[in-house]
């Protein structure tokens, strides 16, 4: 039998709901370090990494360099992809923000109930992933691209597929370097990119917790959600927000030698 409790149980437990509260704020900062980590990284990996490849490109043949300019290119890509599953787990599922959310600064935390349901969909995520990776994809072909290299490609088209413990990443990027008489064509739809990740834990509980509220805005199925939490060996919080019958939800998996993983969203009520 499913144990309902009234909202009024997180009023009735208000020390408790302080113990969560400094665990929440914990994780929401280090939310935030995570992102400016990221930043941070990039600018310092773009400013000194140098493929230095101009020699090589006369000293090997164009097939055999561009080889290695592709799998440069691929590594720079996954790497990417990684931060895509950061970002987009600490913003709910949104790579760029939706109508309604709560701007923290350098991110943003989604609404996905508010009188209403406003979670995405799936396939939404996906797609906001693969914009992700189009966007700062530039970044992995400017490491390449200088005065003895030749470099030419469209705007890619990637896709995102969320799997039970992975994303998969592909684009669609189609390459062509040249330098003189010397010309290559890379084709990346070939290489699709995989990446561990929890995110099908976390949405399919986001989406039972949102449901719930949406059938019953007043109760929430604790024992429900926590052994969907504990069968994901992941973590699940509620914290009363500022604003009025606003509750922030945070979703967590802890790992050993590497940051949580982090998916968090509001839900209002009146």
């Amino acid at each position: 039998m499913q144990k309902r409790v009234s909202r009024s149980y997180f009023h009735i437990n208000n020390n408790l709901l302080k113990s969560k509260r400094s665990q929440v704020t914990i994780l929401i900062i280090l939310a935030v370090v995570v992102i400016v980590g990221i930043l941070i990284f990039s600018f310092l990996n773009k400013e000194s990494s140098s493929l230095n490849l101009e020699n090589a490109f006369s000293k090997i043949g164009a097939t055999s360099q561009a080889t290695i300019i592709e799998s440069q290119i691929l590594e720079c890509i996954k790497s990417i992809s990684e931060d895509a599953n950061v970002v987009i787990g600490i913003q709910g599922g949104y790579y760029n923000a939706p109508p309604k959310f709560e701007d923290i600064g350098l991110a943003f935390i989604p609404y996905y109930y508010d009188q209403s349901t406003l979670q995405p969909s799936k396939e939404k995520i996906e797609s906001e992933l693969a914009l992700y990776l189009d966007e700062n994809i530039d970044f992995c072909l400017n490491q390449i691209n200088n005065n003895e290299l030749s470099l030419s490609y469209k705007t890619s088209d990637s896709s995102a597929k969320i799997n039970q413990d992975s994303i998969s990443f592909t684009t669609d990027l189609s390459i062509t370097i040249s330098k003189e008489e010397l010309t290559e064509t890379i084709k990346l739809e070939n290489h699709p990119i995989e990446i561990n990740s929890p995110l099908n834990d976390a949405f399919e509980i986001a989406t039972f917790i949102t449901q719930t509220h949406k059938e019953d805005p007043e109760n929430i199925c604790i024992s429900c959600i926590t052994q969907m939490a504990s069968d994901r060996d992941m973590f699940v919080d509620f914290l009363e927000s500022e604003e009025e019958a606003t509750t922030l939800v945070v979703i967590s998996k802890s790992y050993e030698n590497q940051d949580p993983y982090i998916f968090q969203f509001l839900n209002k009520y009146q």
